[in-house]
């Protein structure tokens, strides 16, 4: 394969899936020719252990290894490999990423958290072609992560305060298993813990004029297909209708929760 083919692919290994996505720049705009997320929930290993277990590792070697034929199949050259929070916390990265290189001869490039945040940005300023306007007017970015819930308020092109609220699917999940073990009303005692970490930043929301509300994160595709019938854009009107709807049958919640 020449570089004139303009093949790119990128393997991003994840707390909780590992994807690849595989492009070719053609006619001025880029064609996606795959586009595949593996499930492999390591951040809860690591969150409690430090460590990615033998299990996960194997899995791990597995999925790299499709994406590798994958990559052969095409014929990609340039490509880049990165990991994120589970490796950058794991004791054990270091001969994690030492099997994958000897397994599949790939690579792997831990990124800092803040370099995660600056590629994120930078993809949605590639994607979005309204993004500049969109940071002029009043905004709130949310980045969901299992680590917790990111919020950054823009207006004029400036980022005028960033906020992390601890309320990540790890720590929640820590918490309720240890509010099972003290109280037997521990899904109030949980609500009643998100609701006070969240309550200051709804404090700050209703004092801000706030005109466009933009959701990022590895699992947001996930819930706008189960939750918002696969919008990707929709105004308030009826974001609130989805948001009404879905938490006025809690039993449904917890039903389609429970199955993601």
């Amino acid at each position: 394969m020449t570089k004139s083919h303009g093949l790119f692919a990128g393997i991003d290994i994840g707390s909780n899936t590992v994807k690849i996505k595989i492009v070719q720049w053609h006619g001025g705009r880029l064609k996606t020719l795959e586009d595949v997320s593996s499930d492999l929930p390591m951040g809860d290993e690591v969150y409690t252990t430090r460590l990615i277990s033998d299990t996960s590792t194997k899995r791990l070697l597995s999925i790299i290894q499709y994406y590798q034929s994958l990559l052969e199949q095409y014929q990609v050259e340039e490509y880049r490999v990165v990991a994120t929070a589970s490796l950058r916390q794991a004791d054990n990265a270091k001969f994690v990423i030492d099997a994958i290189y000897r397994t599949t001869g790939l690579i792997v490039e831990v990124i800092d958290d803040p370099v995660e945040k600056f590629l994120t940005y930078k993809s949605m300023r590639d994607h979005m072609v309204d993004y500049k306007q969109v940071r002029e007017e009043g905004t709130v970015l949310v980045e969901l992560t299992s680590r917790g819930c990111d919020v950054s308020f823009y207006r004029d092109n400036k980022m005028l305060r960033n906020d992390e609220i601890g309320i990540g699917s790890l720590e929640l999940k820590s918490m309720l298993n240890n509010f099972i073990e003290d109280t037997p009303n521990y899904i109030q005692v949980l609500e009643e813990y998100i609701e006070t970490k969240i309550d200051y930043v709804t404090k700050i929301l209703k004092k801000r004029q706030i005109k466009n509300y933009l959701i990022v994160g590895g699992d947001i595709r996930t819930i706008a297909q189960t939750f918002f019938d696969n919008k990707r854009i929709m105004t308030r009107k009826e974001f609130i209708a989805f948001y009404e709807r879905v938490t006025g049958d809690r039993e449904h919640l917890i039903q389609q929760s429970t199955m993601i």
